[in-house]
């Protein structure tokens, strides 16, 4: 890979990085053992419950690159830390694309409806919560 390349995607490892963190993942940061061997970290780190792999190409092959993210999280050997992987990839001149597992997909959708459930029995609780306590003080 010429140094050209490697520029082009270390810089897409940061500006992934900086999209995380933006999004509250205080953090994400590119990975920090990039120059020594790619499969020790992500290529970003600091979003728990993920592996991250990126590629900004002319072309990219989202399943190679999901298929390095699996590798790479199994060549590193997390124990216990059931990552998922997570392949960031971006055509020149196109939008970033995030592929993933789609029982990966499944899981995630169903902590979300998990996660909206709950809010909305918080938010019940809490308004109940505050009706009673203006009952209490008239």
């Amino acid at each position: 890979m010429g140094r050209l390349s490697r520029t082009k995607g270390a810089g897409f490892e940061r500006k992934v990085a900086s999209a995380f963190r933006t999004a509250g993942f205080v953090d994400a940061r590119r990975g920090l053992s990039q120059t020594r061997n790619g499969s020790e970290v992500p290529d970003v780190e600091g979003v728990p419950g993920f592996w991250i792999e990126t590629k900004h190409r002319i072309r990219c092959n989202t399943q190679a690159a999901l298929a390095q993210a699996n590798a790479s999280r199994a060549a590193a050997r997390i124990y216990g830390d059931p990552k998922r992987p997570v392949a960031i990839t971006k055509d020149n001149r196109a939008k970033p694309v995030a592929t993933m597992l789609f029982t990966d997909f499944l899981v995630l959708l169903i902590q979300l409806r998990k996660a909206e459930a709950r809010a909305v029995y918080l938010e019940a609780a809490l308004k109940e919560a505050l009706e009673n306590s203006e009952k209490g003080a008239a």
